[in-house]
């Protein structure tokens, strides 16, 4: 489990602070198309937004994986500081999956305009996260993995000397990152590739104020707990970004009903949240956070707007058990 933790030393230096995301219902020109050749929505639909706040958080208090021999020793330390920092966050609520959003959004500009870009790391990480609306079926012999849901979409950034900077270093941490962005097969359930470092991204879901809500009991355990995104990834590409599709309802019965049962609450929490790359032997260890941010106030189901992502029929039941 996470827990708090006191600054680390020698990392490489944050980004410098993105621009601010235009407003909302900020007006497109004429023409303005994506990079599949669609119209373009707007992105940051929540700006302005009563109560909502997204902040830069502290990878330093996520407790990760260190070495040496960690099956063994199975010993945490204090993260060095996160590469990539929150610009903006969409909420959607949809009557299926939009996969790749990206392509349907006009995303916040790189922090560092159109400064060329040579680190080989995406300066753009979008994070798309389903969560299903509806509770989940006890007695269904198919489990359903598409279907009426929320998107979370939040895009973080870094500039190309931060990036370069990280990679240049050379740390286990940087690798395995910089093998993830290359080699992870990108869209749903690839069958070949490097299938073993695409299922190799960690989400760590952190609420701060969970005693103060009064976070039931049976859910306590997993707070702070890590999630390996498996068979729920998808990864897109584009332009200077890359996507990461989380969706939960390829998650376990359990993950999807205690998600079901926070939903209507998810406004009051305050959420701290990272993602890293698992690392697992020693050569691909201390992990570190690639990313964190601090969000309050997303009560996606007041806040989540429709009609802005193209709609697409639900993909088919799964005839298998959902895994993450």
């Amino acid at each position: 489990m996470s827990g708090a933790a006191n600054g680390s030393s020698g990392s490489a230096a944050l980004p410098t602070a993105p621009p601010p995301p235009p407003p909302s219902g900020v007006a497109i020109a004429e023409g303005s198309t994506t990079a599949n050749g669609a119209s373009a929505a707007c992105g940051c639909t929540t700006a302005g937004v009563a109560g909502l706040k997204l902040t830069d958080g502290d990878g330093s208090f996520f407790q990760l994986r260190t070495g040496p021999n960690y099956k063994k020793n199975g010993k945490k330390t204090a993260s060095k500081p996160h590469i990539y920092a929150p610009v903006s966050i969409d909420a959607f609520k949809r009557d299926s999956i939009c996969y790749h959003a990206s392509e349907h959004l006009q995303l916040p500009p790189p922090p560092d305009g159109a400064t060329p870009n040579a680190s080989g790391l995406p300066r753009r990480l979008v994070i798309n996260l389903v969560v299903p609306a509806d509770a989940p079926p006890m007695m269904a012999l198919k489990s359903p993995t598409d279907g009426a849901c929320f998107q979370i979409v939040v895009v973080y950034a870094a500039s190309a000397a931060a990036l370069s900077e990280w990679q240049d270093e050379g740390t286990p941490a940087a690798k395995l990152f910089a093998r993830f962005i290359q080699n992870a097969p990108g869209g749903m359930l690839p069958s070949e590739g490097d299938l073993d470092v695409k299922e190799r991204l960690k989400i760590i879901p952190w609420i701060e104020n969970a005693k103060a809500v009064g976070l039931p009991g049976w859910l306590e355990g997993y707070n702070g707990k890590p999630a390996l995104i498996t068979k729920s990834g998808a990864i897109y590409r584009g332009d200077d970004y890359i996507e990461l599709t989380m969706n939960l309802y390829r998650f376990g019965f359990l993950t999807r009903k205690g998600m079901h049962h926070l939903l209507p609450r998810l406004g009051e929490f305050e959420l701290h949240c990272a993602v890293t790359i698992e690392g697992r032997e020693d050569d691909e260890l201390d992990e570190r956070t690639i990313l964190a941010a601090k969000i309050q106030g997303i009560d996606v189901i007041t806040i989540a707007k429709t009609g802005v992502l193209p709609e697409t029929a639900p993909s088919s039941p799964s005839l298998k058990s959902p895994s993450r």
